[in-house]
């Protein structure tokens, strides 16, 4: 039987959310609402969580729930996700968080017309070059 796990993030810019999604996989695979929508259970029947960015339980897994992310007052996007989908995808949490962060610092970094480059380092980790004002800064992510 599944359950949901509600997870708080630190998650704010809806638009470099839903890059650090298609990021992993999942474009295509999600949906954005402007008000929150109804997650279903593994079984197709209805839950009582909504959420604006919906990723439906055929692009998870047979035995999982829906999974959303819902707007908190905060200004924070909760994650409500299936425990079993959790445990079968060890760091997944983590690599949206990364992810999140690399498209969050590349919005920014373009707002203020300075070039971004993405690339890896020796351990294949990602990694951006922003050019600035004549010169370049390198971060890992």
């Amino acid at each position: 039987m599944s359950h949901n796990l509600d997870i708080q993030t630190q998650i704010t810019d809806k638009s470099a959310l839903c890059k650090a999604l298609e990021r992993m996989g999942f474009k295509g695979k999600f949906e954005v609402h402007d008000q929150p929508q109804t997650l279903m259970s593994w079984n197709r029947i209805q839950q009582n969580v909504k959420a604006e960015i919906i990723i439906r339980k055929q692009y998870l897994s047979n035995i999982s729930n829906d999974f959303g992310f819902t707007l908190q007052k905060d200004g924070k996007y909760k994650i409500t996700v299936d425990t079993g989908y959790v445990e079968k995808n060890a760091g997944w949490v983590e690599r949206l968080s990364t992810y999140y962060g690399i498209e969050k610092m590349k919005m920014e970094a373009e707002s203020r017309g300075q070039k971004v480059y993405e690339d890896t380092d020796e351990k294949n980790r990602p990694r951006l070059r922003i050019k600035m004002n004549g010169g370049s800064a390198y971060t890992n992510a």
